[in-house]
């Protein structure tokens, strides 16, 4: 019998090696992917609208924004720390959590379908999904779901083995997805019904009620800053976060001078629209049901086909399996799609849909007896085309941003004391966040100090400026073609400012065209211009142009030197102060715990090959 125990084990080390060996290329693959898209892809208006607000978070002394939950801030401020305020610093939480959620995706297969196989397969949709590469950005979303899956997990494990502690541990994970963006919440409810239905047997009702005010209070405990946060906001200012305000409407009218220009404010779930088309929160006939639905197939198709495929044949051999994944889609699929289409926050589709497209492949391999090998490498490939399709994007996979070429030429070769006159074309989260560490004026700005109407103290002297060039004339605005006079006084400007002197640098983009692996990538173009030049001007317009840096409500830096921050704390009553310290004290536990279930993570894919 020992004999035979012993050539077991040799006979099953080589299969554990080679398992973790696909995973583990798997895994890396996509990694890389995600480092190159943030190398790589244009930046989004949203993208430069939260960059900017991560700069100094954890110095700001606040709980959260105005608009958008604290832990990504947190995380990516710390990022910053590390990698510089550079566009690849913004979006190392989506490096990060994008490639973490591969192993997620293999866990939940496996815990879901006892197949690792298909755990691999369902990966492989995961790290190489053009859908998700693509949305390596400074936002919150790839964060978020990573939390959401790890949820699900961790959820169904507990479920499992009968263990509540398991399920805690789940509404801490989901809490944290809930503190990194709100629409974490919808992704609750489904759960909840599968739990009652799967313990309604087993224990009573009374019992599932309490456990599930258990978990509730959980939940609530860990995203209370965000709570907190609102609480005192209202306390002092009488509003609420824009997020709160546009669900609650509570302080609307007073909050309305703050948060009006903000797109939804006014907006709310329109089911009507989502089911029968003409939304108030969307400029399109259609039914908004089916425009997340037709953006996830152009964004990754392969997913798409064989996640359908999949569901249909969960119909055949697992309902149970097949209702789970479908109203865990069908909440926030709803939900977002009757307020805000924007592709970012459906990128759940892709994720539930890579566990069926796991297990249907993983059925099609065994009858046509394709090694997985293979199967994982065609998967690959073909994406690697699809990334080469400039969707969603400002500009292809394949191809250099534009901002992260221009904030590697200020960092090696724009004097830190100098001031940097700025296109006013370029917009203004972008500049906001290339230049946060130099001191830049808007030539708009620039140009009413020339024209007397904005008068400086001091005696001119001689100071070094450079002026950023918009050569395309419009970059990132898209409204510059309906301003004509604006445009023809910026181009007087710069003809008179570079006249005499040539450009210190230039900054190339390709066109947005469908290239594969650079293949078929047009010439470049230029699309920033630097100039630089020694002016004689009144010194005082450096602290002039520092007062200007105020991007989407806050200055940057959250610097109070320019004012005060509308949102800011009323700390005097001892009770807020009280309050305000628990709230600080709960954040950086949350962003503790992020750090201690990554290590887990780790060990739990480890230790899932010995099972």
């Amino acid at each position: 019998m020992e004999g035979i125990k012993e050539t077991e084990v040799k006979n099953k080390i080589p299969l554990i090696k080679r398992k973790n060996f696909y995973l583990f290329i798997i895994f890396f693959i996509g990694f890389v992917l995600r480092v190159i898209g943030a190398l790589n892809l244009g930046v989004s208006a949203d993208d430069m609208h939260f960059a900017p607000h991560a700069i100094n978070f954890l110095g700001s002394g606040k709980l959260q924004t105005w608009d958008q939950a604290p832990l990504w801030f947190m995380f990516t401020d710390i990022s910053y720390r590390i990698f510089g305020t550079t566009q690849f610093g913004s979006r190392f939480a989506a490096v990060l959590f994008g490639s973490l959620s591969i192993l997620v995706v293999f866990l939940l297969s496996k815990e879901m379908f006892k197949s690792e196989r298909a755990a691999l397969i369902s990966s492989s949709f995961a790290a190489f999904s053009p859908f998700l590469i693509k949305n390596t950005t400074a936002e919150m979303d790839v964060m978020l779901m990573f939390f959401v899956l790890l949820f699900m997990l961790l959820f169904l494990i507990g479920l499992r083995k009968k263990k509540d502690s398991l399920i805690v541990l789940a509404m801490m994970c989901l809490g944290l997805g809930a503190l990194t963006k709100h629409y974490a919440l919808l992704f609750l409810p489904p759960m909840w019904v599968y739990y009652y239905f799967k313990r309604k047997k087993e224990i009573s009702q009374i019992k599932i009620l309490k456990n599930i005010f258990l978990f509730g209070v959980i939940f609530t405990i860990t995203l209370s800053p965000m709570l907190i946060s609102n609480y005192l906001t209202y306390s002092s200012k009488g509003i609420l976060d824009f997020q709160f305000t546009r669900l609650l409407h509570i302080g609307a009218d007073k909050s309305s001078q703050y948060y009006g220009w903000a797109a939804g404010f006014e907006g709310g779930i329109d089911l009507k629209g989502f089911f029968f088309g003409n939304s108030v929160n969307w400029s399109t006939p259609e039914p908004t049901a089916i425009i997340p639905i037709m953006s996830f197939f152009t964004a990754d198709p392969l997913t798409f086909i064989f996640g359908l495929l999949g569901l249909i044949y969960l119909f055949k051999i697992n309902k149970e399996k097949l209702f789970l994944i479908s109203s865990i889609f069908i909440v926030p699929w709803v939900i977002l799609g009757s307020v805000n289409l924007l592709d970012k926050h459906f990128i759940f589709e892709q994720l539930l849909f890579s566990i069926p497209a796991g297990v249907f492949l993983e059925k099609l391999c065994t009858k046509t007896k394709l090694k997985i090998s293979y199967l994982i490498l065609i998967i690959l490939l073909l994406n690697l085309v699809v990334l080469g399709h400039p969707h969603s994007t400002s500009n292809n996979f394949y191809n250099p941003s534009s901002e992260n070429q221009l904030i590697k030429f200020k960092n090696e070769k724009i004097d830190k004391n100098s001031l940097v006159i700025v296109d006013t074309r370029i917009y203004r989260g972008r500049m906001a966040y290339t230049f946060n560490d130099r001191h830049y004026i808007e030539t708009s700005q620039f140009l009413e100090i020339l024209s007397g109407s904005k008068n400086l103290p001091g005696e001119p002297v001689l100071i070094k400026t450079y002026l950023v060039e918009c050569v395309v004339d419009d970059c990132g605005w898209g409204t510059i073609k309906n301003q004509p006079e604006l445009n023809q006084s910026i181009e007087n400007f710069i003809k008179a400012y570079s006249e005499g002197i040539s450009y210190k640098g230039e900054i190339l983009v390709s066109p947005n065209t469908f290239n594969i692996l650079g293949i078929g990538r047009s010439n470049p173009e230029p699309y920033y211009r630097i100039y630089e030049r020694n002016l004689q001007i009144a010194p005082s317009i450096i602290n002039y142009a520092d007062s200007t840096h105020n991007i989407f409500l806050y200055p940057i830096g959250y610097d109070r030197r320019f004012g005060e921050i509308f949102d800011d704390y009323d700390l005097n009553p001892p009770a807020s102060l009280i309050i305000y310290t628990l709230g600080k004290y709960v954040l950086w536990l949350d962003l503790i715990f992020v750090f201690i279930i990554i290590i887990l993570l780790f060990y739990y894919v480890i230790k899932s090959y010995e099972q």
